[in-house]
């Protein structure tokens, strides 16, 4: 190795005062992937403080072993002291590790400048210099695992990696802006690529280069270098297809204690496709902004069942409402279909790609199916709207298959059935103008329990956890109109938890219930707290909780943070006929006081996660998806007493309560305009 003097730019100068850099030369760069067929990565400003994750996963190989790993990039910004970012891995068992406090990484310019850096005090970010071209290079040494994350067993086996994630903070830093090329791991000084964008094309670079946890802020351009082409008999950019939703399918679940599959299916009338069909395209809208896998199936009249199979090489194509066409990856260990989160346009699957030893025979189906995992900590949180569904013929024209919007109440009952664990499904008719939460003053609505007609569909849409102790629902009326869950707490069942606990969770009817982040007048403002109607049926102070689940992804599967009230939290009160808005402290919960009817507000401040919730970071991103409300309540110091719940919501704005002594603008009677 030979050293020269290097004129660093002023950028370069600028980290080394705070990085402790070191420059060399080397004569031959041990890594070899380049730019080519990969992508340049934007962000959007995020309206708070707020990582957005881009994902890349492996194309070439899962084993990352050896002495670090390299990622291809160039800096695009050209002035400024840097571009910040964070670069984890994830194990496939969920291990994450992440860069250590004092750790050294390295950048390797295409001139052949090698500089070492340690990362940013306080928060160990990466900082990318301006203009830089070239590697970033990550010694497995410099990296530790990561505490509080994921189900692993804490030991990073490099050998098994799922991806490299990228994250920036899109609050502070949204001017970022990078061309990114392969992944390669280094051993010894040999570099081996595990991503190579070579072999990536328009349709498929978004398998491998996607946008993950607050994707929203992400903007990904590609362009293809030629290779890894993907053909096709019929061209679907081109055919024709309905955009109708409506009058469709809302299909959604109840969360289970254990891993059971739950499965529903269409039963269109034409149950021959003929042998010159060449696909199936659904209509489709995923609501929730999560990734959602599917098992899909087509059932003939014996009962014999052909699942979309990847071993068929062939590939599953997402087409948006703008025409954009992409191939979607298969999920990691079998063959799911993996509806990308927030898609909404067709999802295409080749007929051919059903196959269970033998190709399924076209001209002899009877359901379509569809399976899902509604184990609680798995994809019971699945919400997604099927509108029509079209065979594509191989001369591109197209037949109807299945068309909701024509179908009477008798003939959705007909087309869309329930074939196992059915207690765990939820279907409804999707209807257009009922897809946005109520509002009023500074509060979403996201359930008011006004769709309900009796309690056989109440205790059907807001069931109650059969692990737990017994409580006892009913609709009844509250008032101006409104109506609510009457709960009526009951004995503590034995070798259940003490604890009664129902669920409410989002509903087609208001899609844009996981959205805490989309207040104020420009729709950009985060929610201050969560707020509810409570009214007291007893000559006895009752205690409650009323928590909810934070989800985000680790490596594909969903991860639940319950955050709820605890002991010594301080919660607001407005009495809907006193008038009266006081505060009172949680013992250790959510005090339902004597008499009180009205409204509490709880500052997002006041939530935590209890000890027994072991995933998740601890840190309440309200730009998540927000997956359920859960209300709980001790039966053991409950027992005989009743109170009613209703208008679930978020509130935007900062509160200050009225008091005898003076009158707030920001009161919480002022802000709900009541």
């Amino acid at each position: 190795m030979k050293t020269r003097i290097v004129s660093l730019p002023i950028s370069l100068l600028l980290l080394s005062l705070v990085s402790n850099v070191a420059v060399q030369t080397v004569d031959n760069l041990p890594f070899n992937t380049s730019l080519d067929g990969g992508v340049t990565v934007s962000f959007t400003t995020a309206p708070s403080d707020t990582r957005s994750d881009l994902k890349l996963t492996p194309n070439v190989s899962n084993d990352f072993s050896g002495d670090g790993v390299a990622l291809r990039i160039k800096n695009n910004i050209t002035t400024g002291g840097g571009s910040p970012m964070f670069i984890y891995l994830n194990e496939s068992d969920s291990d994450r590790v992440t860069a250590m406090d004092g750790g050294t990484y390295y950048l390797y310019s295409t001139t052949g400048e090698k500089t070492s850096a340690t990362y940013r005090s306080g928060d160990n970010a990466v900082v990318l210099p301006a203009s830089f071209d070239g590697y970033i290079y990550l010694p497995y040494d410099s990296l530790t695992v990561k505490d509080g994350y994921g189900n692993g067993d804490k030991v990073m086996n490099y050998a098994s990696v799922y991806a490299l994630y990228l994250e920036v903070n899109t609050f502070y830093d949204s001017f970022s802006n990078f061309s990114l090329g392969g992944v390669e791991v280094l051993k010894g000084s040999t570099a081996t690529a595990v991503l190579d964008p070579k072999l990536l094309n328009d349709l498929t670079y978004s398998s491998y280069y996607s946008k993950d946890y607050n994707g929203e802020y992400i903007n990904i351009e590609h362009k293809s270098v030629g290779t890894g082409e993907v053909t096709t008999s019929v061209d679907y950019a081109k055919v024709n297809l309905s955009d109708n939703l409506n009058g469709g399918l809302q299909v959604s679940f109840n969360g289970a204690e254990s891993d059971i599959i739950a499965q529903w299916a269409m039963c269109p009338e034409t149950r021959n496709y003929g042998t010159d069909s060449d696909s199936i395209a659904f209509r489709v809208k995923n609501q929730v902004s999560i990734a959602t896998p599917v098992t899909i199936a087509l059932k003939n009249r014996r009962g014999v069942s052909f699942n979309i199979n990847k071993e068929t090489g062939l590939n599953i194509f997402f087409k948006e409402l703008d025409g954009t066409l992409s191939i979607n990856a298969w999920r990691g260990w079998d063959s799911a279909a993996v509806i990308p989160a927030g898609f909404d346009g067709w999802m295409i699957l080749p007929l051919n790609i059903f196959k269970t030893g033998t190709v399924a025979d076209p001209t002899d189906v009877r359901q379509i199916t569809f399976s899902t995992s509604v184990f609680k900590n798995y994809d019971a949180f699945t919400s997604l709207t099927f509108g029509d569904v079209q065979l594509i013929k191989q001369n591109s024209s197209v037949n109807a298959l299945v068309s909701p919007s024509d179908l009477d109440d008798a003939g959705f009952e007909s087309t869309y059935v329930k074939n196992s664990n059915e207690d765990y499904i939820k279907f409804n008719r999707y209807e257009a103008q009922k897809l946005v939460a109520e509002r009023k003053g500074d509060v979403k609505y996201l359930e008011r329990i006004s769709h309900v007609t009796n309690d056989t569909e109440l205790n059907s849409e807001f069931p109650v956890w059969s692990g737990g102790s017994k409580l006892t629902n009913k609709l009844v009326d509250t008032y101006d109109g409104h109506k609510g869950i009457q709960v009526d707490i009951g004995e503590v069942i034995t070798n259940n938890n003490i604890y009664g606990s129902f669920d409410v969770f989002p509903k087609f009817y208001t899609e844009d219930w996981t959205n805490w982040a989309d207040g104020g007048e420009n729709n950009n403002q985060v929610a201050k707290g969560v707020t509810c109607y409570l009214k007291n049926l007893s000559r006895k102070e009752i205690t409650i909780n009323l928590e909810f689940e934070e989800m985000s992804k680790v490596n594909g599967k969903n991860v639940a943070e319950r955050w709820n009230v605890q002991l010594g939290a301080m919660l607001m009160y407005y009495d809907i006929n006193t008038h009266q808005e006081f505060i009172r402290v949680a013992k250790p919960s959510i005090v339902i006081p004597v008499g009180f009817e009205g409204y509490i507000r709880i500052d997002f401040s006041q939530y935590s996660v209890p000890a027994w919730c072991t995933v998740g970071d601890m840190q309440l991103d309200l730009n998540a998806t927000m997956s359920g409300f859960f209300v709980t309540s001790d039966c053991s110091n409950n027992e005989g007493l009743s109170f009613v719940i209703s208008d679930f919501g978020i509130y935007f704005n900062e509160t200050k309560i009225n008091t005898l002594f003076e009158t707030s603008e920001n009161s919480i009677r002022a802000n709900m305009e009541m």
